[in-house]
């Protein structure tokens, strides 16, 4: 605060007693007290330093406080003011670059907005309560970031968060419209109770996860969110897993190496495309809201995922390959394929045109089925196929090699119904044998069944 007024009110004084008529008086000044308004606070680099903290740095030879504004004009341009004390300011605009390398910095108001130029953050906490755009370029290797606000990278800005020895504890919303990576270790949401962290990658954003770049917890909140709205790439070679809510809002997910997965669910919405790669779920309950199309391959790759579809979305290649998915309402798929973990059913899985199924098991009170269209394989050597699930068919299936059981789980029926118009082949030495017993197992024919080959 730089700027102290003195306030008054003026009131008419008589000098009478109270029990006088009123007559005229003369003019007094009644003081009110003083109040402190908030000032500007201009950069104008008299130091010679690019430390925040050094007075002669500011016009007035004073660093600005708790109310200000601080500007930093394009006369500068081109440099990194940097901060590492304790700085606790209304707002900041400025052209030049902003580094905290320690304490905290503070830009309390709840309205208005801050910019700069740049945005370096190696350590200390960013406490932020209002817009704060960042121009050209973002850097976060350490320290947390707090507050209401949202830190916003513009379209034409690099950004980089990265960095081994320190943490990076986020409990605010970093939104991002231009290019940003996440590579190294130690990025979390959740810097303090009950203040969520939410990265948003909005349309025209990209965001690149690098090699083994999970994000993990610090704070568990039910708003910690992954929101992606435009390009999500991972590349190298590693696994990286966000233990957090992955929204996907006409997306798309490329993965040119290594793996990606969500391992806490997330809403699917639109177009969601996964270009290059699988996108892999390893837990929590995702969501695809009615019309939504998810084009590419999406597997269940560990943990327990659940997901339940409004009218109309479609997948056009569902699968598991370990873990658990819950199908917990009608879900719509092109292609399912199944090479292991457990798919359980307590809607329906409804597949158009291929259904693979090398291992693993199938249970629930609901139905998997296969279209008119469609075309079935089961098959596979190495690993048992377990069914306490009614499988359905309307098009052509086939059951090849052996280890299909009935009966994954005590007290739920296997059933496979061959339909009206289906066709269900049996090949070679292609037994049907029984894992737990149970009266409800059948295999119901109500079309063709063929057996071919010398078994």
């Amino acid at each position: 605060m730089r700027v102290t007024s003195r306030f008054w009110n003026p009131r008419i004084w008589s000098g009478r007693r109270s029990d006088e008529s009123p007559r005229l008086g003369s003019w007094r000044l009644e003081h009110l007290g003083d109040r402190v308004v908030p000032a500007v606070v201009s950069w104008d680099g008299g130091a010679g330093t690019f430390n925040w903290s050094d007075p002669a740095n500011w016009v007035g030879d004073g660093v600005p406080g708790s109310g200000d504004e601080a500007v930093i004009s394009a006369t500068f341009a081109g440099i990194t003011v940097t901060s590492s004390g304790s700085v606790s300011i209304d707002r900041l605009n400025s052209a030049a670059g902003l580094k905290l390398t320690g304490g905290s910095f503070t830009l309390g108001s709840n309205t208005g907005s801050s910019s700069a130029d740049s945005l370096v953050q190696l350590d200390g906490g960013l406490n932020l309560n209002h817009a704060f755009s960042v121009a050209s370029s973002f850097l976060w290797s350490g320290g947390s970031m707090i507050g209401l606000g949202t830190v916003s990278l513009g379209s034409s800005g690099v950004g980089v968060i990265s960095g081994t020895l320190l943490n990076k504890d986020l409990s605010l919303t970093i939104s991002n419209s231009g290019t940003m990576s996440y590579q190294d270790s130690g990025f979390r949401f959740g810097a303090t109770p009950g203040l969520p962290g939410v990265i948003r990658n909005l349309p025209g954003g990209k965001f690149t996860f690098v090699d083994d770049a999970d994000i993990g917890l610090f704070y568990s909140d039910p708003g910690h969110l992954f929101d992606n709205q435009g390009l999500v790439v991972h590349s190298g070679a590693g696994l990286s897993e966000l233990f957090v809510a992955m929204n996907q809002t006409a997306s798309t997910v490329q993965v040119s190496a290594g793996r990606l997965r969500a391992n806490s669910g997330g809403a699917m919405t639109g177009a969601v495309t996964v270009s290059t790669g699988t996108w892999e779920w390893g837990g929590g309950a995702f969501t695809a809201s009615a019309g939504a199309t998810v084009t590419g391959p999406v597997r269940a790759t560990g943990g327990n995922s659940s997901l339940s579809a409004g009218a109309g979305a479609l997948f056009t290649d569902l699968g598991v390959t370990g873990g658990g998915l819950s199908v917990t309402s009608a879900v719509s798929a092109t292609q399912y394929t199944q090479t292991g973990g457990g798919l359980d059913v307590s809607g329906s899985l409804n597949v158009s045109n291929s259904f693979l199924w090398t291992g693993g098991s199938m249970i629930g009170s609901g139905t998997v089925s296969l279209g008119s269209s469609g075309v079935g394989v089961i098959s596979g050597t190495v690993l048992t196929k377990d069914l306490s699930v009614t499988l359905s068919n309307a098009g052509t299936m086939s059951y090849q090699d052996n280890n299909l059981r009935f009966g994954a789980t005590p007290g739920l029926p296997g059933v496979i119904r061959n339909l009206p118009g289906g066709k269900f082949t049996f090949v070679d030495d292609a037994d049907i044998g029984l894992f737990y017993s149970d009266p409800g197992h059948l295999f119901d024919n109500q079309g063709l069944v063929v057996h071919s080959g010398a078994g």
